[in-house]
């Protein structure tokens, strides 16, 4: 009968409709094993902790009125990637284009989601290696300083440290350096966490604010582990060399981030409106959503 032709009907454009936003997905996940693979592997830790962060800071309940400012942030990249075929572009580009897929489908992307995409770059790995030079150099200082006060069996020399005939290197090879983005991702779990649980969201400033307070803290943490290092002879190949810089993290990074975020959220956080709950969507998103799909892969297809 006719009802149950409409009813059918009714039933493969609902099925469709679920489908189509997971084979975007697909899409998106085929084009990173194929171009960003080698950039970013499966067993990198900013990979791991950056996905386990995004399941935190997306909204599956929030909704945008209009989900089109990712896109064009997403074309703006993919236009430099095309000129200039850099893998980090076309990483960002593909992370835009997956947040403006799940504005279209499944709920809202904050501010917080855009710093976890940033974070996930390898190349802000680097340039957080680059810059804590100078960070590097003053935490040699301070511990070169801190110990002559005891002893005068210690000399300092740039970011190298004797003592007792052993020399200590902080350099960016130093796990306890490496952890910056890890806890910065980890930051970024916490704040998500935390917003979810007390239902509030920290604007940017605020956000700033807390990772200012995450690089504060790991920097504290990492004189720390140098003077545990140092005063006990732990050396690199030492296995107790990698549980410290791991204690020092759970202890002086995690912990009190953990009490700033939480403090933050529930004291200085903004509670979520009946705004934030707005849905309008239109008939042209999937075929958007495709068209910047094949951008995509034209463009990652340039790049490889």
């Amino acid at each position: 009968s006719d009802m149950q032709v409409l009813k059918l009907a009714y039933l493969a454009k609902a099925t469709l409709n679920k489908v189509v936003p997971w084979a975007f997905i697909a899409g998106y996940v085929v084009i990173w094993f194929y171009g960003l693979h080698a950039y970013l592997p499966l067993s990198s830790i900013s990979l791991i902790l950056g996905i386990l962060a995004m399941s935190f800071t997306l909204s599956r309940q929030k909704k945008v009125a209009v989900p089109m400012r990712y896109l064009w942030l997403s074309v703006l990249l993919l236009a430099l990637t095309f000129i200039v075929p850099v893998k980090t572009l076309l990483f960002l580009s593909l992370g835009f284009a997956i947040f403006f897929l799940f504005e279209s489908y499944f709920g809202g992307v904050s501010l917080l989601s855009v710093c976890t995409l940033v974070l996930m770059a390898p190349v802000f790995e680097y340039a957080a290696n680059v810059f804590s030079f100078p960070i590097r150099l003053q935490l040699t200082t301070w511990a070169g300083k801190l110990f002559a006060s005891a002893t005068t069996e210690i000399a300092t020399k740039g970011n190298m440290i004797t003592y007792n005939g052993n020399e200590f290197s902080v350099d960016p090879a130093c796990m306890g350096l490496n952890m910056l983005v890890t806890s910065l991702l980890l930051g970024c779990m916490l704040i998500g966490y935390y917003q979810r649980n007390y239902k509030r969201h920290l604007n940017w400033y605020l956000l700033l604010i807390c990772f200012l307070s995450i690089v504060v803290f790991n920097v504290v943490s990492n004189l720390l582990r140098i003077l545990l290092l140092v005063h006990f002879t732990v050396l690199p190949e030492d296995l107790m060399h990698d549980v410290i810089g791991l204690l020092c993290l759970l202890v002086y990074v995690l912990l009190p981030s953990a009490f700033v975020i939480n403090k933050m959220v529930k004291v200085c956080g903004q509670a979520k409106g009946a705004a934030d709950n707005v849905v309008k969507q239109t008939k042209w998103l999937p075929y958007l959503n495709l068209l910047l799909l094949v951008a995509v892969v034209t463009t990652a297809y340039r790049v490889a």
